[in-house]
């Protein structure tokens, strides 16, 4: 335990320094980023940060991917608001006998068609946006301790008006620890993401420094299981702290209820959701009620084997 607090604060004083770096970055390229990867982590208001305990850890904390010890194939597609659409399509494999595990994923954006009328009097339709984010992921123990370890390496392409095409890498840095807590558990997880990687052909300078912690408290009462959930999130492009809470509540091994609410969003929103086990299959629904006018519809899958 003391260790992991010494890692965090190492962590808290990187991060400290990376802000003072990245200060000036104001993100027009990172709406492919903002996006929930999992009708699951939807449903409990974005809170995964803590639990991380499936293949979608990859956009949330890459090092919970080594809680896994089975290969996990994960989907998920959803229309957005207007004509946007998003996607989202991983793989995670356990090695050297379950004592690590790489994981690739590939997210997609669409954001739908925009009409430009030139001067000379001509119109064309073209795409307006449209986002490829492809991720190497690594998890493995600490050390041998009771602490994993997990990076990504991100690549995102970044198309504007079908002309425009810009280029950024980065990557993502999380620890996962379970500590007992009486009978129960308390998982306390922290992750820093879109860390930023120079190269020659990096044709794009925005990019959001983004951390987060996340707690998950574990309870187990009459055989049925309670995930109590929360994610504090900060980003220096808005320079504010954002909270996501959750909860997920296993009415029997294979038929789960969950419900969060997030705070600290241009649209604050109470989340539903509900997940089916089915074998090896998992089906996860989410459903996000925004502040005002619409609402925000995910379905995801998830194949163990």
């Amino acid at each position: 335990m003391k260790n992991f607090i010494l890692l965090l604060f190492t962590l808290y004083s990187l991060l400290t320094n990376l802000y003072c770096w990245c200060s000036d970055i104001v993100s027009s390229s990172d709406f492919i980023l903002k996006q929930t990867v999992s009708a699951r982590s939807l449903a409990t208001g974005d809170s995964f940060t803590g639990l991380a305990d499936d293949i979608t850890a990859i956009s949330y904390n890459p090092s919970g991917l080594n809680n896994l010890n089975e290969k996990e194939v994960g989907t998920m597609y959803a229309k957005g608001i207007s004509d946007i659409c998003y996607g989202f399509i991983g793989i995670a494999i356990p090695v050297q006998n379950n004592k690590c595990r790489f994981g690739l994923s590939a997210k997609f954006l669409d954001a739908g068609e925009i009409e430009i009328n030139y001067i000379d009097g001509i119109t064309e339709t073209v795409k307006s946006e449209q986002d490829f984010l492809y991720t190497f992921s690594f998890a493995t123990k600490l050390f041998n301790s009771s602490v994993n370890f997990g990076i990504n390496i991100n690549y995102l392409v970044n198309t504007l008006a079908e002309k425009y095409t810009y280029y950024s890498y980065s990557s993502d840095i999380g620890l996962l620890t379970e500590i007992p807590v009486n009978e129960n558990n308390l998982g306390i997880g922290i992750c820093l993401q879109n860390i930023r990687i120079k190269f020659d052909n990096d044709t794009n300078d925005n990019f959001p420094l983004v951390t987060r912690l996340g707690l998950n408290y574990n309870i187990t009462i009459d055989k049925k299981t309670i995930n109590l959930l929360s994610d504090i999130i900060y980003s220096n492009e808005f320079e504010k702290w954002k909270i996501n809470t959750g909860l997920e509540f296993w009415l029997t091994e294979k038929v789960a209820f969950r419900t969060g609410y997030r705070i600290g969003y241009t649209l604050d929103s109470i989340t539903f959701g509900t997940g089916l086990k089915l074998n090896n299959l998992k089906i996860d629904f989410g459903l996000a009620l925004l502040r005002v006018y619409t609402s925000n519809f995910r379905i995801s899958f998830i194949y163990s084997f």
